[in-house]
């Protein structure tokens, strides 16, 4: 299977961004198509993806139907499905590739086994040049044993910029849930590790940039956001899928961020 990457980039309220991160990816020798699904911006972030697509025969442009705003998970899975490789990755539009993005993966995945990799991606702030902060999984873990570590969190995480998969692994597993508007993305990941091998790539090298602004989409979380995404996992697993021990952890992670007595109770006795 030949190494070649179908990049998504899902474009809202970036205009001044998407360019370079277009062409971040656009040069690099792996990637065979850059995806931008347009996200009903509400600034003229619609007119450059079309210069972009005009100017690099290699980019594509989508919309929703009725060119809807439809959120970062929907358009990143309508990326998956136009996506003509078999290999996908993604990229926000304020955020870019550095050169060495693909080095590691297109070593690791000669290994026709392994169904993604992960990388590490330096988050900056355009409000802070002192700013600096490694996202990243901070060992290497075994395959069998990332599902584990992911929901724990005990030696961090990876994101989104920084995770190549088979497009095999993300049809089985479904995708990014469009009914979560934060932590979908980590959501996937730990569905990934279930049904999938990953393994660790250039964890310690960044392979592309986090850029903090004001005009991200929002990123900060809470109890109840947390929660939602802890239920989303333990509604799609089983004790017999992912074992006593990780279904046990997720349930006690879901009470911990429950902020009702009642949803409370409703967590603990599931633990029963």
């Amino acid at each position: 299977m030949e190494f070649i990457v179908s990049v998504i980039i899902p474009v809202y309220n970036a205009e001044k961004y998407v360019q370079k991160a277009v062409e971040s990816a656009v040069t690099l020798s792996e990637v065979g198509e850059v995806i931008l699904i347009e996200d009903h911006s509400p600034d003229n972030a619609l007119q450059v993806c079309q210069d972009l697509a005009n100017k690099h025969a290699n980019v594509r442009l989508y919309r929703h139907p009725n060119g809807e705003n439809k959120g970062a998970a929907a358009s990143r899975n309508l990326g998956i499905q136009k996506a003509k490789y078999d290999y996908i990755a993604f990229l926000d539009a304020d955020d870019f590739y550095l050169p060495n993005r693909f080095k590691a993966d297109k070593e690791i995945f000669r290994d026709l086994s392994i169904d993604g990799v992960y990388s590490a991606a330096l988050n900056v702030r355009i409000d802070d040049p002192h700013f600096k902060h490694v996202h990243t999984i901070k060992r290497k873990i075994r395959p069998d044993k990332l599902l584990h570590y992911l929901i724990r969190g005990t030696y961090g995480h990876f994101c989104t910029n920084g995770i190549t998969l088979k497009k095999s692994l993300l049809l089985k597993t479904g995708g990014f849930n469009e009914t979560l508007r934060l932590h979908q993305d980590t959501e996937l990941w730990v569905r990934c590790a279930s049904k999938g091998t990953l393994v660790a790539g250039s964890i310690n090298e960044p392979t592309s940039i986090i850029v903090s602004h004001g005009q991200n989409r929002v990123t900060s979380s809470s109890k109840k956001s947390r929660l939602k995404y802890l239920l989303s996992l333990i509604n799609r697993f089983s004790i017999v899928e992912i074992g006593l021990i990780n279904y046990a952890l997720l349930l006690r992670k879901a009470a911990k961020n429950t902020e009702t007595v009642k949803d409370y109770l409703k967590i603990i006795t599931r633990l029963k």
